[in-house]
């Protein structure tokens, strides 16, 4: 039998999301025989959590009812039946969905040991170069800004203050890098907490934009919200990971502008999510490039040209903040024209109040 070659644990569920076959890789990854499962809903047997040890599901609705298919491709833990936690993968595709619902989900689960394993040496690796490098680096910018500002030391030749003023620059470079590898490191290993709490949108809006008023003023570009002084439903985030995410993507839209324009932010309030959006009328993403930009190190061509400096962390880093805290992040873009972020967070779920 086919199913019986394949290296990937394979599970079929009926529309009830019951399970009614698995193949002996899928046993052997779980532990279980299929006459343990057989009948039993995939959510009430298969124990999932985090990196952060935060419980985890597996959620199917958009494959059953859209018929979409879906993977996950960081890796989550998985209880056996002898209690060991082993790291696996996922991809759930639907059967039979010919565009409408599905009749039910085939689960292909993969043991992810060997990987996890050596993203666990790189994310360690990359945690403890940073560490080290940050306190050479901090004392470089102290001693960099003693001859900066020390208004009794000897005076600077013009030339010698540019070359001061350089090495201070490149310096502040390095620490930006050096804390966004952090970032990095802690979120792919899980050790980023996050404290999900109905949390007021609009004000972390205004906030942000008076932060970066200064900044869009110099490069000649108008920051407009057309939410700023309305009331929104509440979102589920983590308050410090949201102002994070939109402090990153407004410096974006500004940066990546050119000439007097408009960087517009708005939002879309649905039943269960709200989504915002910034647009800018800057560079835009070449379309060859544009499923690349949420990859950590990637920048665009043209944002390369325009910009020099960059690391291509932020994106990434924005996207690794909303995953934890279940939202989702994606753009629209046109070359030469701007591009659009949107930022879907769920909504906060109150007792005994509508919104």
């Amino acid at each position: 039998m086919v199913m019986e070659s394949i290296g990937d644990g394979v599970v079929v569920l009926n529309k009830d999301l019951r399970i009614v076959l698995m193949n002996p890789s899928a046993q052997e990854i779980t532990g279980f025989s299929f006459s343990m499962l057989r009948g039993k809903r995939l959510h009430d047997v298969l124990r999932l959590t985090t990196e952060g040890k935060v419980k985890a599901t597996i959620d199917l609705a958009d494959v059953l009812e859209k018929s979409k298919r879906q993977t996950m491709c960081q890796h989550l833990l998985l209880e056996r039946k002898n209690q060991d936690i082993i790291p696996v993968t996922y991809c759930a595709a639907p059967v039979n969905g010919h565009g409408g619902p599905a009749r039910g989900v085939v689960l292909t689960i993969r043991d992810a040991r060997g990987e996890y394993a050596i993203s666990k040496m790189k994310s360690e690796f990359v945690s403890i170069v940073s560490h080290q490098m940050r306190t050479p680096l901090a004392a470089i910018k102290w001693f960099l800004e003693s001859v900066i500002d020390d208004p009794h030391a000897q005076a600077l030749t013009e030339r010698q203050h540019e070359y001061v003023s350089q090495a201070f620059q490149s310096n502040e470079r390095m620490i930006t890098l050096v804390n966004d590898l952090l970032n990095v490191s802690r979120l792919e290993s899980g050790k980023v907490k996050c404290i999900p709490k109905a949390v007021d949108s609009v004000a972390i809006f205004r906030s942000a934009i008076s932060e970066i008023e200064t900044y869009a003023h110099a490069r000649n570009v108008t920051v407009d919200c057309r939410f700023l002084h309305a009331k929104l439903p509440r979102v589920r985030a983590d308050a410090s990971h949201l102002r994070q995410v939109i402090q990153n993507i407004l410096a974006n839209a500004v940066q990546y502008t050119r000439g007097r324009q408009t960087v517009t932010i708005d939002a879309d309030v649905r039943s269960d999510e709200v989504v915002f959006s910034v647009a800018d009328h800057g560079i835009g993403i070449p379309l060859r490039e544009q499923r690349r930009v949420f990859e950590p190190f990637f920048r665009a061509a043209n944002a390369i040209e325009t910009q020099a400096e960059g690391s291509g962390l932020g994106l990434y880093i924005c996207s690794l903040l909303l995953k934890i805290n279940h939202g989702r992040i994606w753009l629209q873009s046109v070359e030469g024209e701007g591009t659009t972020f949107f930022i879907a967070l769920p909504r906060a779920v109150y007792q005994n109040q509508n919104e």
